[in-house]
Protein backbone atom coordinates (compact mmCIF):
# COMPACT_ATOMS: atom_id res chain seq x y z
CA UNK A 1 0.00 0.00 0.00
CA UNK A 2 0.89 3.08 -1.25
CA UNK A 3 1.30 5.84 1.42
CA UNK A 4 -0.61 8.66 1.01
CA UNK A 5 1.05 12.20 2.04
CA UNK A 6 -1.49 14.74 3.52
CA UNK A 7 -0.14 18.21 2.62
CA UNK A 8 -1.05 21.10 4.82
CA UNK A 9 -3.19 23.39 4.27
CA UNK A 10 -2.16 26.30 2.03
CA UNK A 11 -2.74 28.90 5.26
CA UNK A 12 -0.52 26.46 7.11
CA UNK A 13 2.91 28.11 5.27
CA UNK A 14 1.59 31.50 5.32
CA UNK A 15 1.01 31.31 8.87
CA UNK A 16 4.35 30.06 9.08
CA UNK A 17 5.75 32.49 7.70
CA UNK A 18 3.79 35.24 10.25
CA UNK A 19 5.23 33.21 13.28
CA UNK A 20 8.78 33.31 12.17
CA UNK A 21 8.75 37.09 10.79
CA UNK A 22 7.37 37.77 14.80
CA UNK A 23 9.75 35.82 16.07
CA UNK A 24 12.35 37.19 13.88
CA UNK A 25 11.18 41.06 15.26
CA UNK A 26 11.15 39.75 19.16
CA UNK A 27 14.72 38.87 19.16
CA UNK A 28 15.65 42.49 16.59
CA UNK A 29 13.87 44.71 19.19
CA UNK A 30 16.43 43.97 21.91
CA UNK A 31 19.29 44.18 19.31
CA UNK A 32 18.05 47.40 18.08
CA UNK A 33 17.36 48.93 21.42
CA UNK A 34 20.52 48.02 22.84
CA UNK A 35 22.29 49.32 19.90
CA UNK A 36 20.33 52.71 20.55
CA UNK A 37 20.77 52.63 24.29
CA UNK A 38 24.99 51.86 23.28
CA UNK A 39 24.90 54.85 20.44
CA UNK A 40 23.18 57.20 22.75
CA UNK A 41 25.71 56.43 26.05
CA UNK A 42 28.70 56.74 23.59
CA UNK A 43 27.14 60.27 22.28
CA UNK A 44 26.13 61.69 25.90
CA UNK A 45 30.01 60.18 26.99
CA UNK A 46 31.39 62.33 23.75
CA UNK A 47 29.63 65.40 24.82
CA UNK A 48 30.91 64.95 28.34
CA UNK A 49 34.50 64.80 27.60
CA UNK A 50 33.93 67.71 25.54
CA UNK A 51 32.51 69.94 27.87
CA UNK A 52 34.95 68.48 30.38
CA UNK A 53 37.99 69.58 27.94
CA UNK A 54 36.51 72.61 27.03
CA UNK A 55 36.29 73.43 30.65
CA UNK A 56 40.44 72.40 30.98
CA UNK A 57 41.16 74.55 28.07
CA UNK A 58 39.65 77.86 29.85
CA UNK A 59 41.06 76.76 32.94
CA UNK A 60 44.57 76.78 31.00
CA UNK A 61 43.34 80.44 29.80
CA UNK A 62 42.78 81.20 33.41
CA UNK A 63 45.94 80.84 34.12
CA UNK A 64 47.63 82.50 31.63
CA UNK A 65 46.14 85.23 32.75
CA UNK A 66 47.60 84.91 36.33
CA UNK A 67 51.49 84.68 34.29
CA UNK A 68 50.68 87.46 32.56
CA UNK A 69 49.78 89.79 36.03
CA UNK A 70 52.58 88.34 36.90
CA UNK A 71 54.85 88.86 33.74
CA UNK A 72 53.94 92.41 34.03
CA UNK A 73 54.97 93.10 37.53
CA UNK A 74 58.26 92.08 36.55
CA UNK A 75 59.28 95.90 34.81
CA UNK A 76 58.16 97.74 38.25
CA UNK A 77 60.35 95.22 40.44
CA UNK A 78 62.71 95.55 38.35
CA UNK A 79 62.92 99.65 38.43
CA UNK A 80 62.48 98.97 42.13
CA UNK A 81 65.66 96.98 42.48
CA UNK A 82 67.79 99.43 40.42
CA UNK A 83 66.71 102.02 42.49
CA UNK A 84 68.73 100.62 46.11
CA UNK A 85 71.66 97.58 44.30
CA UNK A 86 73.32 98.70 41.11
CA UNK A 87 75.66 95.80 41.69
CA UNK A 88 72.29 93.56 40.19
CA UNK A 89 72.07 94.39 36.71
CA UNK A 90 73.03 91.22 35.75
CA UNK A 91 70.30 89.08 37.47
CA UNK A 92 67.84 92.29 36.40
CA UNK A 93 69.13 91.56 32.80
CA UNK A 94 68.47 88.23 32.67
CA UNK A 95 64.92 88.54 34.30
CA UNK A 96 63.98 90.85 31.46
CA UNK A 97 65.40 88.53 29.27
CA UNK A 98 63.59 85.46 30.10
CA UNK A 99 60.32 87.18 30.49
CA UNK A 100 60.38 88.23 27.31
CA UNK A 101 61.34 84.58 25.60
CA UNK A 102 58.79 83.00 27.99
CA UNK A 103 55.87 85.10 25.95
CA UNK A 104 53.32 84.35 24.93
CA UNK A 105 52.88 81.33 26.30
CA UNK A 106 50.41 79.92 24.23
CA UNK A 107 50.34 76.08 24.87
CA UNK A 108 51.85 74.20 27.59
CA UNK A 109 55.12 72.72 25.69
CA UNK A 110 58.24 71.79 27.10
CA UNK A 111 60.28 74.33 25.85
CA UNK A 112 58.11 77.23 27.33
CA UNK A 113 57.75 75.56 30.05
CA UNK A 114 61.69 75.09 31.14
CA UNK A 115 61.58 79.28 30.15
CA UNK A 116 58.90 79.83 33.07
CA UNK A 117 60.81 77.44 35.42
CA UNK A 118 63.86 80.13 34.80
CA UNK A 119 61.40 82.91 35.58
CA UNK A 120 60.67 81.72 38.17
CA UNK A 121 64.19 80.65 39.82
CA UNK A 122 65.61 84.23 38.73
CA UNK A 123 62.90 85.87 40.94
CA UNK A 124 63.54 84.10 43.81
CA UNK A 125 66.79 84.95 43.08
CA UNK A 126 65.83 88.69 43.51
CA UNK A 127 64.10 87.76 46.74
CA UNK A 128 67.37 86.32 48.23
CA UNK A 129 69.36 89.86 47.01
CA UNK A 130 66.80 91.39 49.24
CA UNK A 131 69.03 89.79 52.22
CA UNK A 132 72.01 91.53 51.18
CA UNK A 133 70.83 95.16 50.32
CA UNK A 134 69.31 95.85 53.48
CA UNK A 135 67.30 99.26 51.98
CA UNK A 136 65.13 96.91 49.75
CA UNK A 137 63.69 94.87 53.01
CA UNK A 138 62.49 98.72 54.14
CA UNK A 139 61.11 99.81 50.82
CA UNK A 140 56.92 99.49 50.98
CA UNK A 141 57.18 99.02 47.23
CA UNK A 142 59.35 96.48 47.17
CA UNK A 143 57.54 94.64 49.91
CA UNK A 144 54.49 94.96 48.52
CA UNK A 145 55.47 93.36 45.10
CA UNK A 146 57.00 90.46 47.51
CA UNK A 147 53.78 89.92 48.86
CA UNK A 148 51.78 90.22 45.57
CA UNK A 149 54.37 87.75 43.92
CA UNK A 150 54.04 85.28 46.62
CA UNK A 151 50.08 85.29 46.50
CA UNK A 152 50.20 85.31 43.03
CA UNK A 153 53.05 82.55 42.69
CA UNK A 154 50.64 80.75 45.51
CA UNK A 155 47.75 80.81 43.22
CA UNK A 156 49.12 79.82 39.99
CA UNK A 157 51.11 76.86 41.79
CA UNK A 158 47.39 75.49 42.97
CA UNK A 159 45.71 76.38 39.34
CA UNK A 160 48.41 74.36 37.79
CA UNK A 161 47.82 71.36 40.04
CA UNK A 162 44.34 71.62 39.68
CA UNK A 163 44.72 72.09 35.44
CA UNK A 164 47.14 68.92 35.34
CA UNK A 165 45.01 66.60 36.95
CA UNK A 166 41.78 67.60 34.84
CA UNK A 167 44.45 66.98 32.31
CA UNK A 168 45.87 63.62 33.28
CA UNK A 169 41.88 62.31 33.16
CA UNK A 170 41.46 63.61 29.69
CA UNK A 171 44.39 62.25 28.43
CA UNK A 172 43.14 58.32 29.03
CA UNK A 173 42.94 55.69 26.96
CA UNK A 174 39.53 56.27 26.26
CA UNK A 175 39.21 59.63 25.23
CA UNK A 176 42.12 58.78 23.17
CA UNK A 177 39.42 56.05 21.47
CA UNK A 178 36.77 58.74 20.75
CA UNK A 179 39.70 61.23 19.14
CA UNK A 180 40.15 63.74 21.14
CA UNK A 181 43.33 65.62 21.28
CA UNK A 182 45.48 64.98 23.85
CA UNK A 183 46.62 68.09 25.85
CA UNK A 184 49.89 68.67 27.74
CA UNK A 185 50.30 68.52 31.32
CA UNK A 186 52.28 71.63 32.62
CA UNK A 187 55.00 70.47 34.91
CA UNK A 188 58.38 71.19 35.84
CA UNK A 189 60.89 68.67 36.17
CA UNK A 190 63.69 69.74 37.94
Amino acid sequence: MRKKYIYPPDHWLSDRLCYNSLMNQSTLIPIFSFLLLLAMAVLFLYLHLRGVRDETVNYWKIILDKMRVRNDMIPNLIETVRRHSKDSEKLLSELMMLRSKSWPLEHADGHKVNLELSLTKELHSVWELAGSVPALNVDTNFLALKKDFRDLGKEIDEMVDVYNGKVRSLNGPLVRALRFKKLQVFEFEG
